[in-house]
């Protein structure tokens, strides 16, 4: 599997988690958060130079880091996110 299609698939995949489990109580904690965030880490990620596998590496987990939200209380969305 190249990168780019796993970097699409991850995506894909956490936005549809958004849009399949809605959750009115996240207010911050939305698409948009998450988005702003991959993006963020994108623009640091490029500003260090990281090898491609890394940028992957970071991205997808920028993509997931809270999705553990839509699953659970704010207290637990941590291991959540990571068992997601």
């Amino acid at each position: 599997m190249n990168n780019n299609n796993f970097y699409k698939q991850t995506e894909n995949y956490v936005t549809g988690l958004f849009g399949k489990v809605h959750n009115p109580n996240l207010v911050y904690h939305n698409l948009n958060h998450t988005e702003t965030v991959v993006q963020r880490t994108k623009e640091i990620a490029e500003h260090y130079h990281i090898s491609e596998r890394d940028m992957i590496i970071l991205c997808t987990a920028a993509w997931f880091h809270d999705t553990g939200h839509l699953f659970t209380d704010n207290a637990h969305h941590e291991e959540k996110s990571a068992a997601v």
